[in-house]
């Protein structure tokens, strides 16, 4: 059985996914280089904490409301809990939220911060895959039927700085949000455990001649003396 995080799963649902590149991050784990600033955490945990004071006081925030009235949350279960299977692979993950609605069933949102653009628009199969990974664990482990998903982007408002977001303690910073809803496709999720058991049960593959992470990567341990110009 190979255990896989639903985030790194995703990555092969992307147009032209460089197998070799999945490859190593599963094995390798941590990448040089690969550091998260830590202003996105900070902005991450304050989204949550803020969207879970909205929903426990009663209301649901209005720009969650195009997919029903919140009942109430069920904190997501930790990682090592939160999982499904299908064959050979055990897909695992960690949920921002997992929201009852007034209907019974359960939305599944997950946060970004990050504006909406051309450059995130291509990851949308990435996060789609992740939040049908959610989905999938969510009924395997018994806590309720999904009825939707949603991707909600929390986009920073740097543009126009007014006078009352400039206090004396700082700068007030609005995040706007983006929210729309993701179609669950369990077949293909399956089809992407099937095939990212095929790549991991196997040694490394073939570099692909289009993957700009593998050209990079080669002329780093190429890199040896100062370039000429």
């Amino acid at each position: 059985m190979i255990t896989i995080s639903a985030t790194l799963l995703g990555k092969l649902a992307v147009d032209n996914a460089c197998e070799r590149c999945f490859w190593r991050k599963f094995y390798l784990k941590k990448l040089p280089f690969d550091h998260i600033p830590g202003s996105y955490s900070t902005y991450d945990k304050a989204e949550k904490l803020a969207v879970e004071a909205w929903i426990s006081s009663g209301m649901t925030p209005p720009w969650m409301s195009q997919f029903g009235e919140i009942a109430k949350l069920i904190p997501p279960p930790h990682w090592s809990r939160f999982h499904f299977e299908h064959g050979n692979m055990k897909v695992r993950g960690v949920a921002d939220f997992i929201c009852v609605l007034v209907s019974g069933g359960l939305l599944i949102p997950d946060m970004k911060t990050a504006k909406f653009s051309d450059a995130q628009e291509k990851w949308i199969p990435t996060y789609a895959t992740q939040l049908g990974c959610y989905a999938l664990a969510a009924e395997a482990q018994g806590i309720g039927t999904v009825e939707k998903l949603a991707l909600i982007y929390m986009q920073p408002q740097a543009e126009g700085l007014d006078s009352d977001k400039m206090r004396d303690d700082g700068i007030a910073i609005m995040h706007k949000a983006l929210m729309f809803g993701v179609d669950r496709n369990d077949e293909r999720i399956h089809a992407l455990c099937n095939r990212a058991y095929e790549i991991l049960s196997k040694p490394l593959p073939d570099a692909s001649e289009t993957c700009q992470d593998c050209q990079r990567l080669e002329a780093l341990l190429q890199l040896k003396e100062i370039p000429t110009p």
